[in-house]
Parts: structure tokens; C-alpha cells; sequence
């Protein structure tokens, strides 16, 4: 699955920390570091497979571990509209 992130949320960098603001419903969001990494890579889409890949060798973590914290991550944001499958 490619995926792809909204483009129409407003959005401040804060070094380690993103916050985010759904302007068509006034919500906000703050991405933690790790969240704020995944952020930044879906600037383009991506295959989540490639995702996982990438984060998994960046941080040298166990796969099975970083692809459930990506999908737990992925399926709250679709959840909230600020990603979708492209």
C-alpha cells in the first residue's frame, strides 16, 4: 500500500516535535520525535513496506516491532484524515 500524507493541514516544525492542525475541523495534533520522522519520510509517497524497511534499519530495531508501531501510528492517522492510501 502507497501512502500519502494531506497536504492541507497547517504545520510547525519544532526540531523533535511536529504539531499539526486539521483546518476543515479545527483538531490538532503533536507527532512525537519518531512520529515526526514518519511525518517528514511521507513527504513524497511510500510503499509502507519501504517505510517500515527504512525506519527499521535507521533505528536499528526489531522489524516486527517497528511495523507494528508504523501501522498502529498510520491507522490512527487515516483514522483523522491526515493520511490516506494513494
Amino acid at each position: 500500500m502507497l501512502v500519502c500524507r494531506r497536504e492541507t493541514l497547517l504545520t510547525a516544525d519544532l526540531a523533535d516535535r511536529m504539531l499539526m492542525m486539521d483546518p476543515d475541523n479545527g483538531l490538532y495534533f503533536e507527532l512525537d520525535t519518531i512520529g515526526t520522522d514518519i511525518w517528514r519520510r511521507l513527504a513524497t509517497p511510500v510503499p509502507v513496506a519501504h517505510l517500515v524497511a527504512d525506519l527499521t534499519r535507521d533505528y536499528d530495531a526489531p522489524r516486527a516491532e517497528v511495523e507494528r508501531d508504523v501501522l498502529a501510528l498510520l491507522h490512527d492517522m487515516v483514522a483523522y484524515g491526515l493520511v490516506t492510501a494513494c
